[in-house]
């Protein structure tokens, strides 16, 4: 897995966290970060937020039978997710010829049905984005 690919997948993931955070603030009226976290973590997300190569190797191990107990509670709901994702699209296409892995980077482009972070991440990555739209909108003013 590349370091950079990896980074962009995790910014990417902390500002659409974040932009469903703002979103859920204005539509439901949170009285609480708690609570907005809370919803927003459980909220549906734009993509999966997962390497193509490693969410093949996840899916490959529940193929083959292997346990996943080595993976946090969040990393195990979205490889079973991608993995029921993968035998939906299989289902639907039995005459494909293409390989697990370009499936699966077909997959991971798709919107997942949540984010796979935990509300206290959530929370987390919520104050990080704020504190840089903060100092960005700082800077801005200073024009």
């Amino acid at each position: 897995m590349s370091a950079t690919k990896n980074m962009d997948l995790k910014r990417a993931r902390d500002r659409d966290l974040y932009l469903a955070f703002r979103k859920a603030l204005v539509e439901r009226g949170f009285n609480s970060m708690r609570d907005a976290a809370r919803h927003v973590c459980s909220s549906p997300a734009p993509r999966f937020y997962i390497e193509p190569k490693r969410a093949s190797d996840l899916v490959g191990l529940i193929l083959a039978n292997v346990s996943l107990i080595n993976l946090n509670d969040s990393s195990r709901r979205m490889a079973w997710q991608l993995y029921r994702n993968y035998q939906a699209w299989v289902k639907e296409h039995p005459d494909s010829h293409l390989s697990r892995e370009r499936i699966i980077e077909i997959l991971v482009d798709e919107p997942a049905p949540e984010f796979y972070v935990g509300p206290q991440m959530a929370r987390k990555i919520i104050y990080k984005e704020r504190k840089k739209a903060r100092a960005k909108w700082e800077k801005w003013r200073e024009y």
